[in-house]
């Protein structure tokens, strides 16, 4: 008889522990955090505007299967985090904004990630990988993404010298490689 409670006990904490998990299909579809609230696709309206509006404002701009958007509670100018899309209740989209601050070097930047990933072979473009890589030494802080598609990849460098005579400095470049 004990064992049977101290079995039921069990079940039932781990049930507990994982409905978060069951309820919203997070092991399959994964997530999204704005601020301190982890967003997960299929999580109910009314909580995910709940869980938000302690640290943001939360903005109804209406359209086709209800746009909100996310934004700094100080202001104006108001700051736009993210964006959220609901539909029948339940939240189909998060969108988070990465920045930058700064939208004329921001638009740039994104401009020239486009031209050089516009090079790549269409036919290869499903059959791409990426690659992450991370370099620290006491002079230099470097990090490096590659988008490599056959024989050609885009590749994305970010650099912070931090000791000898350049430093500080930071520098960003992207390039087309054939390899």
């Amino acid at each position: 008889m004990r064992s049977k409670i101290t079995a039921a006990i069990v079940v039932a904490a781990v049930i507990l522990c994982l409905s978060h998990f069951w309820a919203y299909g997070e092991e399959a579809r994964g997530s999204i955090t704005l601020g301190s609230v982890r967003l997960v696709l299929g999580m109910p309206e009314k909580a995910v505007i709940a869980a938000l509006t302690p640290e943001y404002d939360v903005v109804n701009v209406g359209g086709t299967g209800y746009l909100w958007h996310v934004q700094g509670k100080h202001g104006p100018p108001f700051e736009v985090y993210g964006s959220l899309r609901f539909q029948d209740g339940k939240l189909i989209v998060v969108q988070k904004s990465w920045g930058p601050e700064n939208q004329q070097k921001g638009f740039e930047l994104a401009r020239n990630l486009y031209l050089a990933l516009e090079q790549l072979p269409k036919d290869t473009l499903s059959a791409c990988n990426i690659e992450l890589t991370q370099v620290e030494d006491t002079m230099n802080e470097s990090k490096y993404i590659g988008l490599i598609c056959g024989d050609k990849r885009v590749m994305v460098a970010i650099s912070r010298i931090v000791g000898g005579p350049f430093a500080p400095r930071e520098a960003a470049s992207i390039d087309e490689v054939l390899k």
